[in-house]
Protein backbone atom coordinates (compact mmCIF):
# COMPACT_ATOMS: atom_id res chain seq x y z
CA UNK A 1 0.00 0.00 0.00
CA UNK A 2 0.50 3.69 0.51
CA UNK A 3 2.66 3.56 3.34
CA UNK A 4 5.59 5.66 2.98
CA UNK A 5 6.83 6.37 6.16
CA UNK A 6 3.64 6.54 7.73
CA UNK A 7 4.39 4.01 10.03
CA UNK A 8 7.36 5.57 11.97
CA UNK A 9 4.69 8.71 12.02
CA UNK A 10 2.00 6.59 14.22
CA UNK A 11 3.54 7.21 18.01
CA UNK A 12 0.41 4.95 18.90
CA UNK A 13 0.11 3.11 22.54
CA UNK A 14 -3.05 1.30 23.98
CA UNK A 15 -2.94 3.04 27.10
CA UNK A 16 -6.18 5.26 28.05
CA UNK A 17 -4.64 8.52 26.82
CA UNK A 18 -4.73 11.00 23.62
CA UNK A 19 -3.06 8.87 21.25
CA UNK A 20 -4.39 5.74 23.07
CA UNK A 21 -8.16 6.77 21.70
CA UNK A 22 -7.71 6.71 18.33
CA UNK A 23 -8.84 2.94 16.58
CA UNK A 24 -5.75 1.00 17.16
CA UNK A 25 -5.81 1.72 20.74
CA UNK A 26 -8.91 1.30 21.50
CA UNK A 27 -9.30 -2.05 19.51
CA UNK A 28 -6.66 -3.24 22.24
CA UNK A 29 -8.09 -2.21 24.62
CA UNK A 30 -11.84 -3.49 24.14
CA UNK A 31 -10.69 -6.36 22.00
CA UNK A 32 -13.63 -4.69 19.25
CA UNK A 33 -13.21 -4.19 16.01
CA UNK A 34 -13.15 0.00 15.71
CA UNK A 35 -13.92 1.03 12.23
CA UNK A 36 -12.92 4.92 11.00
CA UNK A 37 -15.81 5.56 8.43
CA UNK A 38 -14.78 8.97 7.65
CA UNK A 39 -10.69 9.84 8.84
CA UNK A 40 -11.51 13.72 7.65
CA UNK A 41 -14.03 14.33 10.05
CA UNK A 42 -13.12 12.01 13.00
CA UNK A 43 -12.06 13.52 16.03
CA UNK A 44 -10.67 10.56 17.63
CA UNK A 45 -8.27 10.26 14.52
CA UNK A 46 -7.27 13.63 14.74
CA UNK A 47 -3.32 13.21 16.14
CA UNK A 48 -2.81 10.89 13.05
CA UNK A 49 -5.43 12.84 10.35
CA UNK A 50 -2.49 15.23 8.90
CA UNK A 51 -0.38 12.19 7.53
CA UNK A 52 -3.31 10.07 6.48
CA UNK A 53 -4.30 12.34 4.34
CA UNK A 54 -1.54 13.51 2.65
CA UNK A 55 -1.11 9.33 1.46
CA UNK A 56 -5.26 9.96 0.57
CA UNK A 57 -5.95 7.61 3.74
CA UNK A 58 -10.24 8.12 3.46
CA UNK A 59 -11.43 5.44 5.98
CA UNK A 60 -10.20 2.48 8.16
CA UNK A 61 -10.55 -0.34 9.94
CA UNK A 62 -8.49 -1.83 13.33
CA UNK A 63 -9.00 -5.44 13.89
CA UNK A 64 -7.51 -7.06 17.18
CA UNK A 65 -5.48 -10.14 17.36
CA UNK A 66 -6.34 -11.80 20.20
CA UNK A 67 -4.88 -15.22 22.08
CA UNK A 68 -7.28 -15.95 24.94
CA UNK A 69 -9.82 -13.37 24.38
CA UNK A 70 -6.80 -11.25 25.49
CA UNK A 71 -5.44 -8.61 22.42
CA UNK A 72 -1.68 -8.80 21.77
CA UNK A 73 -1.88 -6.60 18.56
CA UNK A 74 -3.50 -5.84 16.00
CA UNK A 75 -4.13 -5.56 12.43
CA UNK A 76 -5.04 -1.63 10.75
CA UNK A 77 -6.07 -1.71 7.00
CA UNK A 78 -6.90 1.48 5.03
CA UNK A 79 -8.52 2.66 2.46
CA UNK A 80 -8.43 5.27 -0.21
CA UNK A 81 -12.75 6.15 0.05
CA UNK A 82 -14.73 6.93 3.13
CA UNK A 83 -17.34 4.22 4.57
CA UNK A 84 -15.38 1.98 2.74
CA UNK A 85 -16.10 -1.32 5.12
CA UNK A 86 -19.92 -2.82 5.02
CA UNK A 87 -21.15 -5.76 7.77
CA UNK A 88 -20.10 -8.47 5.12
CA UNK A 89 -16.12 -7.36 4.73
CA UNK A 90 -15.74 -6.46 8.93
CA UNK A 91 -17.02 -10.31 9.43
CA UNK A 92 -14.68 -11.39 6.51
CA UNK A 93 -11.69 -9.09 7.72
CA UNK A 94 -12.39 -10.32 11.92
CA UNK A 95 -12.16 -13.83 10.61
CA UNK A 96 -8.66 -13.40 8.84
CA UNK A 97 -7.28 -11.51 11.90
CA UNK A 98 -8.38 -14.31 14.29
CA UNK A 99 -7.23 -16.72 11.66
CA UNK A 100 -3.27 -14.54 11.51
CA UNK A 101 -3.56 -14.46 15.44
CA UNK A 102 -3.50 -17.99 15.78
CA UNK A 103 -1.01 -18.52 13.57
CA UNK A 104 0.98 -16.23 14.96
CA UNK A 105 0.25 -17.63 18.86
CA UNK A 106 0.95 -21.41 16.71
CA UNK A 107 4.52 -20.25 15.67
CA UNK A 108 5.22 -18.94 19.23
CA UNK A 109 4.48 -21.53 20.97
CA UNK A 110 6.47 -23.72 18.67
CA UNK A 111 9.11 -21.42 19.03
CA UNK A 112 8.89 -21.08 23.14
CA UNK A 113 8.66 -25.38 22.95
CA UNK A 114 11.56 -25.09 20.99
CA UNK A 115 13.95 -22.48 22.94
CA UNK A 116 12.78 -24.81 26.48
CA UNK A 117 14.19 -28.09 25.00
CA UNK A 118 17.34 -25.63 24.00
CA UNK A 119 17.88 -24.59 27.50
CA UNK A 120 17.02 -27.73 29.06
CA UNK A 121 19.94 -29.34 26.86
CA UNK A 122 22.45 -27.35 27.68
CA UNK A 123 21.87 -27.62 31.21
CA UNK A 124 22.06 -31.13 31.06
CA UNK A 125 25.51 -30.37 28.66
CA UNK A 126 26.97 -28.26 31.70
CA UNK A 127 25.89 -31.05 34.20
CA UNK A 128 27.78 -33.33 32.45
CA UNK A 129 31.02 -30.99 31.75
CA UNK A 130 30.38 -30.62 35.50
CA UNK A 131 31.35 -34.22 36.06
CA UNK A 132 34.04 -34.52 33.15
CA UNK A 133 36.13 -31.70 33.83
CA UNK A 134 39.27 -32.56 35.43
CA UNK A 135 40.14 -28.59 35.56
CA UNK A 136 39.00 -24.95 36.48
CA UNK A 137 39.36 -24.40 33.01
CA UNK A 138 38.16 -26.85 31.23
CA UNK A 139 34.65 -26.35 32.93
CA UNK A 140 34.46 -22.79 32.21
CA UNK A 141 35.65 -23.05 28.65
CA UNK A 142 32.42 -25.67 28.54
CA UNK A 143 29.98 -23.76 30.29
CA UNK A 144 31.23 -21.41 28.00
CA UNK A 145 30.47 -23.28 24.60
CA UNK A 146 27.53 -24.43 26.18
CA UNK A 147 25.79 -21.22 26.61
CA UNK A 148 26.94 -20.04 23.63
CA UNK A 149 24.07 -22.27 21.82
CA UNK A 150 21.70 -20.06 23.49
CA UNK A 151 22.80 -16.58 24.44
CA UNK A 152 25.41 -14.75 22.99
CA UNK A 153 29.03 -15.36 25.37
CA UNK A 154 31.30 -12.76 23.33
CA UNK A 155 31.71 -11.30 26.92
CA UNK A 156 32.04 -13.76 29.10
CA UNK A 157 33.65 -13.72 32.67
CA UNK A 158 34.06 -15.36 36.02
CA UNK A 159 34.85 -13.84 39.24
CA UNK A 160 35.84 -16.07 41.98
CA UNK A 161 35.50 -14.24 45.84
CA UNK A 162 38.13 -14.58 48.38
CA UNK A 163 35.98 -14.00 51.40
CA UNK A 164 39.70 -12.51 53.17
CA UNK A 165 41.00 -9.81 51.37
CA UNK A 166 37.16 -8.98 50.19
CA UNK A 167 38.16 -9.13 46.44
CA UNK A 168 38.09 -11.04 43.09
CA UNK A 169 40.01 -12.92 41.06
CA UNK A 170 38.95 -13.99 37.15
CA UNK A 171 40.08 -17.48 35.95
CA UNK A 172 38.13 -15.65 32.56
CA UNK A 173 37.66 -12.31 31.68
CA UNK A 174 36.78 -12.21 27.69
CA UNK A 175 35.35 -8.56 26.40
CA UNK A 176 35.21 -6.79 23.73
CA UNK A 177 35.49 -3.63 25.40
CA UNK A 178 38.18 -3.76 28.52
CA UNK A 179 41.29 -5.68 28.87
CA UNK A 180 41.85 -6.81 32.29
CA UNK A 181 45.33 -8.12 33.40
CA UNK A 182 46.11 -11.42 34.19
CA UNK A 183 46.18 -12.51 37.79
CA UNK A 184 44.78 -8.55 39.17
CA UNK A 185 42.51 -8.84 41.52
CA UNK A 186 39.60 -6.16 42.17
CA UNK A 187 37.71 -5.27 45.25
CA UNK A 188 34.58 -4.27 43.08
CA UNK A 189 32.67 -3.00 46.02
CA UNK A 190 29.37 -1.69 44.25
CA UNK A 191 29.33 -3.61 41.06
CA UNK A 192 26.62 -5.65 40.37
CA UNK A 193 29.14 -8.40 40.49
CA UNK A 194 29.24 -8.00 44.32
CA UNK A 195 25.22 -7.62 44.50
CA UNK A 196 24.93 -10.81 42.73
CA UNK A 197 27.65 -12.51 44.90
CA UNK A 198 26.40 -11.17 48.33
CA UNK A 199 22.34 -11.80 47.89
CA UNK A 200 22.89 -15.05 46.07
CA UNK A 201 20.00 -14.77 43.33
CA UNK A 202 20.58 -13.88 40.00
CA UNK A 203 19.85 -10.56 37.99
CA UNK A 204 19.43 -9.24 34.29
CA UNK A 205 19.45 -5.41 33.96
CA UNK A 206 19.42 -3.40 30.98
CA UNK A 207 21.54 -0.07 30.64
CA UNK A 208 18.32 2.35 31.15
CA UNK A 209 18.10 0.64 34.65
CA UNK A 210 21.50 0.24 35.43
CA UNK A 211 22.36 4.11 34.71
CA UNK A 212 19.24 5.53 37.15
CA UNK A 213 20.36 2.60 39.44
CA UNK A 214 23.87 4.14 39.38
CA UNK A 215 23.02 7.58 39.77
CA UNK A 216 20.96 6.95 42.52
CA UNK A 217 24.06 5.51 44.28
CA UNK A 218 22.71 1.46 44.08
CA UNK A 219 25.75 0.76 41.97
CA UNK A 220 28.90 2.28 41.00
CA UNK A 221 30.47 1.46 37.82
CA UNK A 222 33.27 -0.55 36.54
CA UNK A 223 34.43 -0.90 32.88
CA UNK A 224 32.40 0.03 29.53
CA UNK A 225 28.63 0.10 30.19
CA UNK A 226 27.01 -2.82 28.14
CA UNK A 227 23.43 -3.17 26.35
CA UNK A 228 22.34 -5.92 28.83
CA UNK A 229 24.57 -7.60 31.66
CA UNK A 230 23.25 -10.50 33.17
CA UNK A 231 25.04 -12.39 36.44
CA UNK A 232 24.26 -15.78 37.96
CA UNK A 233 26.27 -16.11 41.34
CA UNK A 234 28.42 -19.49 41.75
CA UNK A 235 26.80 -21.72 44.53
CA UNK A 236 28.45 -24.32 46.55
CA UNK A 237 28.10 -26.05 49.80
CA UNK A 238 30.41 -23.71 51.23
CA UNK A 239 28.27 -20.95 50.08
CA UNK A 240 28.17 -18.17 47.33
CA UNK A 241 31.80 -18.78 45.62
CA UNK A 242 31.73 -15.94 43.08
CA UNK A 243 29.65 -14.95 39.81
CA UNK A 244 29.83 -15.76 36.08
CA UNK A 245 28.52 -12.73 34.27
CA UNK A 246 27.81 -11.96 30.34
CA UNK A 247 27.50 -8.93 29.28
CA UNK A 248 25.55 -8.15 25.60
CA UNK A 249 26.48 -5.06 23.24
CA UNK A 250 27.76 -1.63 24.33
CA UNK A 251 25.96 1.29 25.37
CA UNK A 252 28.78 3.51 24.62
Amino acid sequence: GFEEGYLDTLNITWADTKRGAGPTGTALRTGQPVITRDILNNDAFKPWREEAQKRGYASSIALPLKSADQPFGAVIIYALEPDAFDADEVELLTELADNLAYGIVVLRTRAETKRAEQVQETMLAISQSTSLADNLDTLIDAIREHLGKIIDTTNFSVALYDESTDSYSFPVYIDQYDNLEAGITETLTGSLTDYVRSTGKSMIIDHSAYEKAQKSGKFSRYGTPHECWLGAPLITKRGVIGVLAIQIGSAS
